[in-house]
């Protein structure tokens, strides 16, 4: 891996969409199945970055009113909370923020490429492979790690630094959707090679 020509993106470790005291958005939603917690994406962050690498953060936003979030039928449609996102639930956390991303890309979809400037600013930095980390792996992860991919950018995906609402939804990507798309790798073996 060229560090020059790598960055991290970071999907928001807070689990947003299930706070509210609406319906959960499927059955056996909650907290993460086994938290990747902070530790490890900012360990990519920083080794890469110490590399000359990109960091880039993503998180997601909303208006108040929600009018630029996707609101089509589904069967098991996501419920937000009403009057907008609570502060703690777009807060990013300290390890994160102390690493002092190159650039915050605000998402209002899965995809942190889907109606944001990613692509314009990896490609105007050079970057050539894009590494992975963030929840939930089988949703904002795996779309972004998708959309990385058609624009073809060479992918790692940090497994252990992702997470899911159950075992069987991160192990299911990981094992049989992402590794047509990317490298899938071990947070040790990213740092150890930045």
């Amino acid at each position: 891996m060229e560090p020059f020509h790598a960055a991290l993106r970071s999907q928001n470790h807070r689990a947003h969409f299930h706070r509210s005291a609406r319906p959960r958005p499927w059955p056996g939603a909650g907290a993460p199945f086994r938290p990747a917690g902070h530790r490890k994406p900012a360990a990519i962050a920083t080794s890469l970055k110490a590399a000359g690498g990109t960091v880039i953060l993503a998180t997601v936003g909303f208006s108040p009113d929600y009018a630029d979030a996707v609101n089509q039928p589904a069967d098991e449609a996501l419920h937000f909370p009403e009057g907008g996102l609570p502060a703690a639930a777009l807060a990013v956390p300290p390890e994160i923020a102390a690493l002092a991303a190159d650039v915050h890309i605000v998402k209002h979809h899965w995809s942190a490429f889907y109606g944001t400037e990613m692509d314009l600013q990896l490609r105007r930095r050079g970057v050539r492979t894009v590494i992975l980390a963030g929840i939930a792996t089988n949703f904002g992860v795996e779309s972004t790690i998708r959309d990385a991919f058609a624009h073809n950018y060479a992918v790692i995906a940090a497994e252990d630094a992702m997470t899911s609402f159950s075992p069987e939804m991160h192990d299911f990507s990981c094992r049989y959707i992402l590794p047509r798309l990317a490298r899938i790798r071990k947070t040790a073996e990213i740092v150890a090679n930045a």
